[in-house]
């Protein structure tokens, strides 16, 4: 059972926003794990989606009404290899100044094959790679797409902590 899991106490410090103490303020959650962005729809045909139905695909009942302060989360519409260095080059990215979904999608494309050659087993499976990313859209559709974790001169910033979600975003990515 999916928990509300957007404000958990954390021992870290990274950005935060006006009046919300470091340790509190989830802004982002990253998932270098198959299939947690599974997007199931027959009508997703482009990027990104901007979509106010939640009808539309189980993904928005899954994981939106879960957010709860948090700005995005990231993952994989598909398989994806484990142990190739995704996480330390999308902390480089962000590092560098890049869009947090940038750094992602980035990240994933530099570490990641386009398809996953074989399996545990050696045997060639094929699939494609998809990095996927998801988050809230708010009243006059303020949404997070282009939140950094450094934040360069003239450059964007952290958007806010979206609490009355009136739709869903979603991209995606093909290798």
């Amino acid at each position: 059972m999916l928990g509300s899991w957007g404000c958990f106490p954390a021992p870290w410090q990274g950005p935060t926003e006006p009046g919300v103490p470091p340790a509190t303020n989830l802004l982002w959650m990253v998932f270098d794990a198959c299939d947690v962005l599974v997007f199931n729809s027959d009508s997703f045909n482009g990027f990104p989606v901007v979509d106010n139905n939640p009808l539309h695909n189980p993904i928005w009942n899954t994981l939106g009404p879960n957010f709860s302060g948090l700005h995005m989360l990231l993952g994989f519409n598909t398989s994806a290899l484990g142990g190739v260095g995704t996480g330390g080059v999308f902390a480089q990215g962000l590092g560098e100044g890049s869009s947090v979904l940038q750094a992602w999608f980035s990240a994933v494309g530099t570490t990641q094959p386009a398809t996953i050659p074989q399996n545990s087993q050696n045997i060639p499976v094929g699939g494609p790679i998809v990095p996927a990313a998801m988050g809230l859209i708010g009243p006059q559709g303020i949404a997070d797409f282009w939140d950094v974790y450094v934040q360069l001169p003239g450059g964007p910033t952290i958007g806010p902590s979206i609490q009355t979600p009136t739709g869903w975003w979603y991209a995606w990515v093909s290798l």
